[in-house]
C-alpha cells in the first residue's frame, strides 16, 4: 500500500521541478540547447539535468542559482563528475579556486522551508520561467 505524501513533500517536489525547469531553460541557447557543465555535450533542455557542483541534497543548496546549471544525465548520474563541473563553471563564469571553498561551505549552513516557502520557489520560478521563455522565444 502506497502511502500518501505530505503536502510539504510534493510542495517540496514541485518547487524542485519548476526550479530544474528554470535552471534547464535558463542555460539553454535561443534555440533550446544546452552544453553540459561537465562534460560540454550539447542536448535539447529537456533532455538535460540540473545538477549540483556540491554532492549534497541538503536545502541550502537545493535551490542556489549559482550551484546548479544544466548537466547531461550521464554526468549528473556519476556523482556529477565534479572535478569536470568546477572546470566548467571556471570557464563559463570565470571563478578563482577561492570560490570553490566559499561554495562548499554553504552546505554546512542549515536551512529549513515551509510549505509556504515550498510554494514561494515555485511562483518565484514559474515567473522566471515565462520571462525566459519570452526573452528567448522558447515554448
Amino acid at each position: 500500500m502506497r502511502r500518501k505524501k505530505s503536502p510539504k513533500i510534493k510542495a517540496k517536489e514541485d518547487a524542485w521541478r519548476t526550479f530544474s525547469k528554470y535552471i534547464r531553460l535558463r542555460d539553454s541557447d535561443t534555440t533550446g540547447y544546452c552544453i553540459c557543465i561537465s562534460c560540454a555535450q550539447v542536448k535539447p533542455w529537456k533532455e538535460m539535468d540540473a545538477g549540483h557542483l556540491i554532492g549534497s541534497r541538503c536545502n541550502n543548496i537545493l535551490f542556489d542559482e549559482e550551484l546548479t546549471n544544466a548537466q547531461c544525465k550521464f554526468c549528473n548520474n556519476a556523482q556529477g563528475q565534479q572535478v569536470m563541473y568546477w572546470k566548467g563553471l571556471k570557464a563559463r563564469y570565470g571563478y578563482h579556486d577561492d570560490k570553490f571553498l566559499e561554495f562548499h561551505a554553504r552546505k554546512r549552513i542549515t536551512k529549513k522551508y515551509t510549505e509556504a516557502d515550498y510554494k514561494a520557489i515555485t511562483e518565484k520560478y514559474l515567473d522566471k520561467i515565462t520571462g525566459l521563455c519570452m526573452q528567448k522565444g522558447i515554448v
